[in-house]
């Protein structure tokens, strides 16, 4: 991000509930040519997953001397209410996936989106 952004930008935890008018999977390579996509029901919900593994560290698989994987964190119980909530949360607004080279070029497609969907 400091690659992007010159200092790590800040990203402060929300405990409230909002309402959210668009969902957008941002995907930034210097390499990517801009695309926008729709996604449908099954492709936000698994982005969705993904991403919320990755923000827990979950997704990490590192084996130590007896061979155990590591974290063990999660339990299946508490897998199917993640998976839950991303079903709902996909299913509640539009989702976009946005490639580009640098975070300004996906800022305006998601200025674009929003004028598009009525948002400002």
């Amino acid at each position: 991000m400091k690659m992007f952004f010159g200092d790590e930008p800040e990203m402060p935890m929300c405990y409230e509930p909002k309402q959210m008018d668009l969902a957008v999977m941002p995907c930034i390579d210097g390499w990517f040519k801009t695309d926008v996509k729709k996604m449908g029901q099954f492709e936000a919900s698994y982005q969705s997953y993904h991403s919320m593994m990755n923000f827990f560290g979950l997704n990490q698989l590192l084996c130590g001397k007896y061979g155990l994987a590591m974290p063990i964190v999660d339990t299946d119980a508490r897998r199917q209410d993640r998976a839950a909530f991303c079903a709902k949360y996909a299913a509640g607004r539009p989702y976009y996936m946005i490639r580009a080279k640098s975070p300004q070029l996906v800022f305006d497609e998601i200025d674009k989106l929003m004028e598009e969907l009525g948002l400002n």
